[in-house]
Formats: C-alpha cells, sequence, structure tokens
C-alpha cells in the first residue's frame, strides 16, 4: 500500500512536466516548422513600410528583443496591410536574429526603402518579411520539450511499469530471494541502463550547449573573441557522443550477458565466485579484469541539495579463467572474502550492497558489464574448479607494470632508489585540467554576458584555475627517494626545478605505511590511488612512495621496501589490501 501510494506521489509530481514537453513541442515547435514548410509556395512582392521598431525589453536577468513593422503592398491589383515579421512573433535573445532584423527594417523605414516580402497567394491578406526557420530558436524550444517531457515521461514509465523487483518471501529465511533479479541465480547486468542514461546524458547536454555554439560564429565575426571559450561545451558534447555510441556499440555486440554465483549467495567467510558466458571466439591472450567490490549507498544533503554518493567499505580484483567453447568464451572468477563485512542490504537512504565488475583488457573486445549481487553470512565455499582470481599470473603481472609505469626502481647497496617520473597517471591529472579549463572559462564566458554578479564569475574562475593548477602540478612534479641502511633522502622536483630536498638518518625511520591519497569514480567504477609514507620518531610522515593505483600495487611496493630495505611495515594501516603474496 505504502509503495501504491508513492507511485501516485510520483505520477501526480510528473505530470506538470510531462504536460510543459507535450505542450511545448505540439503547441510551439511543430506550428513553427508547419508555418515554414507552408510559406514555401508563398510569392514574393513588394511593399512600403508604414512602421519599423527593434523593441528592446530588459529585465534582472536578460535582456530581449522583437523586431516589428506594419507595411502595406499590392497583390493581385488590390492592396493589403500586414504586421507580421517572422515566424514567431515572441521577443527572444537566441542568437542576434531580432536584432539583425530590427536593425535592417529600421534602416529601411528611415531611409524609404522598397521591402520584400512573401505573400500567400490562397489568402493575399497573409504576409510576412522573414520566413526562414531559426534553428537556434527551434533548439532552445526542444531543451525545454526534452527536459521537461523527458523527466516527465521517465517518472510515468517508472511508476507505471510492472513491478516486478520482488517476490513473495517464503520461508527459507533466505532474504536475497525476494529480489526477482536474484531469485533464479540468473543476474543481469546494468549495461542497457548504463546504454541509456549515456544517451541521455549526450543529448541533453547538446541540447543545452547548442545555443552556445550557435551564438558564436556570429559573436566571433562581430569582434567578440572570448566569447570562443564557449566552444568548450559543444566539444565536450561531441565526447558525450562519442561515449554513448561506444557503450551502444558493446551492448550490440553482446546482448545481455548473464551471470551465475557458485555458491549462490556469494559468501562473507566464504567464497564470492561466478561464471558468464561471452557470444565471443577466444583470441589468444585475450583476458578479463574482475573487481569485486563492497560499497556504501549513502544520500547527503536535504531537498534540491540531495545528492547520492557511493564510499567503498573493501575490493579485491583480479584475473578471470577465460574457457573457449565453440562459439562463445566462458569466464570464470572466484574471490575469498572476510567475515566482517557487511551483508546485501535492501535499498534505502544508507545501505551496503556488493558490485561485481567485468572488463576486458583487450581494445579490440570492448566488453565490460557490472553487476549487483547478492552476498551474505553463509561461510559457503564454491564448487568452481578455478583458481583464485587475484592469484592469476596475469594479475600478477599487471601489477608489476602498474608499478613500473609510474616507478623507476633501482636496488643500491643495503637498500632501493626510488623515481617517480612525471606524467605519471596522467588521466588524472588531464581530466582536472579539462574541468578547471572548463569550470574557469564559464566563468569568462559569464563575465563576457555582462549580465552576472562578478563574484558569481570569479567564483567560476578561481574554482577552474585551482583544479587546472592541480593537474598541472600533478603533471609537472617528479619524486626521487633513496632509502638505505644510511639515510632516507628525499628530493622534489617540479617541471625540474628542486622545491624540497631532505636528508634524515635511517635510524629516525620507525616503520612505513599506507596512506589512501585519493578514489577516483568512473560510473560505477572505483579505484583507490595510495601513497607510502615513511614515519619517523618525531611523528612526521614523508612520502617514499606515491601514485599507487589499487591496493595490490600498493601492497607489492610495500613488499618490496620490506625485503630490499629491511624497513618495518606497519600492519595496522593495510586494511583492505588482500595479502596474495
Amino acid at each position: 500500500m505504502a509503495t501504491a501510494k508513492k507511485n501516485w506521489i510520483l505520477i501526480l509530481f510528473s505530470l506538470p512536466f510531462t504536460a510543459v514537453g507535450i505542450g511545448v513541442f505540439f503547441f510551439s515547435v511543430v506550428p513553427t516548422i508547419y508555418d515554414c514548410y507552408r510559406m514555401q509556395d508563398w510569392q514574393l512582392v513588394n511593399a512600403t513600410l508604414l512602421a519599423a521598431e527593434l523593441h528592446v525589453s530588459r529585465g534582472d536577468d536578460s535582456t530581449t528583443y522583437n523586431a516589428t513593422a506594419s507595411y502595406r503592398y499590392v497583390y493581385a491589383g488590390q492592396e493589403y496591410q500586414s504586421q507580421r515579421v517572422a515566424i514567431a512573433t515572441s521577443s527572444d535573445n537566441i542568437g542576434s536574429f531580432q536584432q539583425d532584423l530590427g536593425h535592417r527594417l529600421e534602416r529601411a523605414y528611415q531611409q524609404q526603402e522598397t521591402i520584400q516580402v512573401w505573400v500567400n497567394p490562397q489568402q493575399p491578406a497573409e504576409a510576412i518579411i522573414d520566413r526562414s526557420l531559426r534553428l537556434p530558436f527551434i533548439g532552445f524550444k526542444m531543451i525545454f520539450v526534452l527536459l521537461f517531457g523527458g523527466v516527465g515521461v521517465g517518472i510515468l514509465y517508472f511508476c507505471l511499469r510492472k513491478d516486478d523487483g520482488f517476490v513473495a518471501l517464503n520461508n527459507s529465511g533466505k532474504p536475497w530471494l525476494a529480489r526477482r533479479e536474484w531469485a533464479n541465480n540468473r543476474i543481469t547486468s546494468n549495461q542497457q541502463l548504463h546504454v541509456w542514461v549515456a544517451w541521455g546524458i549526450a543529448i541533453i547536454w547538446n541540447l543545452i550547449s547548442l545555443p552556445a555554439a550557435l551564438m558564436i560564429p556570429g559573436a566571433v565575426n562581430n569582434g567578440n573573441y572570448p566569447v570562443l571559450m564557449a566552444s568548450i561545451f559543444p566539444l565536450a558534447g561531441i565526447g558525450l557522443l562519442y561515449w554513448a555510441i561506444k557503450v551502444t556499440r558493446d551492448w550490440r555486440r553482446y546482448g545481455e550477458v548473464f551471470l551465475r554465483l557458485d555458491p549462490f549467495p556469494g559468501s562473507l567467510g566464504g567464497d564470492v565466485g561466478g561464471s558468464l558466458v561471452i557470444p565471443l571466439r577466444t583470441a589468444e591472450n585475450l583476458h578479463f579484469y574482475v573487481q569485486l567490490s563492497c560499497i556504501n549507498s549513502y544520500v547527503s544533503g536535504t531537498g534540491k541539495n540531495r545528492e547520492t554518493r557511493e564510499r567503498m567499505i573493501w575490493q579485491d580484483e583480479g584475473i578471470a579463467e577465460v574457457i573457449a567453447v565453440a562459439n562463445h568464451t566462458t569466464l570464470k572468477f572466484l574471490f575469498h572474502v572476510p567475515h566482517h563485512l557487511p551483508a546485501s542490504e535492501a535499498h534505502s537512504d544508507n545501505y551496503n550492497h556488493w558490485r561485481v565488475s567485468v572488463e576486458s583488457k583487450n581494445p579490440s573486445v570492448p566488453f565490460s558489464r557490472q553487476y549487483s549481487i547478492p552476498v551474505y553470512a553463509t561461510a559457503e565455499k564454491s564448487q568452481l574448479q578455478t583458481t583464485e582470481s587475484g592469484e592469476h599470473p596475469v594479475m600478477q603481472q599487471l601489477e608489476e607494470d602498474s608499478l613500473e609505469s609510474v616507478c623507476n626502481l633501482e636496488q643500491i647497496p643495503g637498500g632501493v632508489e626510488l623515481y617517480f617520473r612525471p606524467l605519471r597517471n596522467s588521466s588524472t591529472k588531464l581530466t582536472l585540467i579539462i574541468f578547471g579549463i572548463i569550470f574557469g572559462g564559464s566563468g569568462l564566458f559569464i563575465l563576457n554576458l555582462g549580465d552576472a554578479p562578478v563574484f558569481f564569475s570569479a567564483m567560476f574562475l578561481v574554482g577552474g584555475s585551482f583544479c587546472a593548477g592541480l593537474g598541472i602540478y600533478g603533471l609537472g612534479n617528479s619524486l626521487r627517494v633513496r632509502l638505505d641502511q644510511q639515510e632516507l633522502r628525499y628530493q622534489r622536483r617540479l617541471f625540474g626545478f628542486i622545491v624540497k630536498h631532505l636528508q634524515i638518518p635511517r635510524q629516525d625511520v620507525l616503520h612505513v605505511q599506507l596512506a589512501e591519497s585519493y578514489s577516483s569514480q568512473t560510473g560505477n567504477k572505483h579505484e583507490k590511488v595510495f601513497a607510502i609514507n615513511a614515519v619517523l620518531k618525531s611523528g612526521k610522515k614523508i612520502h617514499v612512495a606515491e601514485s599507487l593505483r589499487g591496493e595490490g600495487v600498493a601492497e607489492l611496493m610495500l613488499e618490496t621496501l620490506h625485503l630490499l630495505c629491511g624497513v618495518k611495515v606497519n600492519p595496522e594501516t593495510i586494511t583492505n589490501v588482500n595479502r596474495r603474496r
């Protein structure tokens, strides 16, 4: 009953959005396009202007324009008068159409020049000066159609579709059977939803950025070059379209790929394992990366500021076993899971859940799927005939390659010398720079419009500059560390210039420990980046390693420092690392 009541509230909430979208489409967009179509057979005649004026309406947030005129013309020997100037008769500020047309008509009226108008031969009393279809104006209207109509129709669809998320509970005490998508151990991925979300974001972003893209050429022709900063938005739209096409090709190529767990459900204090069958002929050296994550999802903020966030509680990763059979490929994975982790919970404002991600490591096979799976405290073991995915030789090789991609490690007498080169983990830093440029460019664009407060523009500029500066620092800095039996030597450079240098006696180093630098999230995929700190007797901590992507790579570096330098490792800081070596 509560769910039905909630659905009706959502349905009522969606109706105004749906009405706005449908209304704008059928009562504004369609008539505009129809008018342009039927005017194509109208005839061109000379006319005399009786009045012409560009009306300017200034508000608190914007300025709109409306070109008006009245004129007299003769058709088939009879004189007529009309006041219709363009297809759309309302004021607007979409591009410079109204200003250009208004100035042209005012000039013609002042100089008593003859103009040409289009006359309907079937009804000669109907005429128009400019019959062009304004694509920026149509695009602006379509933003309302798709944003409001899309939100309204989307809510209606999810409220009125058949509720197949749950089945009746039995008395077996097995809560995972209450979820229909889990009940038969044939678990679907979220890839189809991913496709819809990708296209939704791409379409909405491009519609919002369309007016900016269309106004750029005219503004540049008038010498307004700062407006070029607005080109960042349509360029980002092109990137979003590429992303949507990419995930769609993946979906069309492989379709729905079901996951079967063994044991079912996944087991706390036991195993989480499973298999999936891909319609793919395997090539040699084809590997699939598997990531198992325990995640806490929670809602932060209130009212309009409510936002769903995710915090990773635990994660393990490995490589699936690949078995080729005829025209398909079977993947098997297996993880051992600690008993102290939380079990799967029902959706709420704060709940824990488990996710499996499977992704091809070969660019020629763009396969990627994510599954929400049940994991409970059953302590069951898997019957799959496969080794633990984290022990796969390819996984260990990937961790070594990841470490080598950011660090040059050289063994020296009694220790090691580490060099963390510039441009390491460059994708994250480039993302920061691009985000900073977009954010700062938005500030310049808003400032150039002249309507927004200077403080508002400055906030965008400062925030964007800060993000871009962090990215540039991340790309340009390097770290060289020497740790042996005599000393710890630390040297930080920025674009080749020394910015920090330390020399510390070895006896002042107590131990080394893990520290999480930051975590990143792409879609539903989480990744943690670690550093390793040397803790001194004074309590001071010094980075001796950084930019380590994932727990396995961080553990590998810890083990290397322990074996080659004899330095102690503080085990209390290794809460999520799975010791596989």
